[in-house]
């Protein structure tokens, strides 16, 4: 039995996204591991939102929606469920 890796990607202390994040983004969704789990994005601002809502519309279809929370517990808790869920 393989596991899932989550990634959980923390923005809470970031004003905007780096330079070229949209391009790099795209590039790693398109290399995706088979043992990748969701993608756990937390702490996005108003701006990032809108950025990342524009990321998906462009590239949404490369990778599955990714889940969302205000805190790296909160995002924890997810992976929790995640697992519980699949190995009961």
């Amino acid at each position: 039995m393989t596991s899932k890796v989550f990634i959980i990607i923390d923005l809470s202390l970031s004003k905007t996204l780096p330079p070229n994040a949209l391009p790099h983004g795209r590039n790693i969704l398109k290399r995706s591991h088979p043992n990748r789990g969701i993608y756990i994005v937390i702490g996005m601002n108003k701006f990032i939102q809108t950025m990342f809502e524009t990321f998906m519309q462009l590239f949404g279809t490369l990778v599955s929606l990714p889940h969302t929370a205000q805190t790296l517990e909160e995002a924890r808790a997810f992976v929790n469920k995640y697992h519980n869920l699949i190995n009961a």
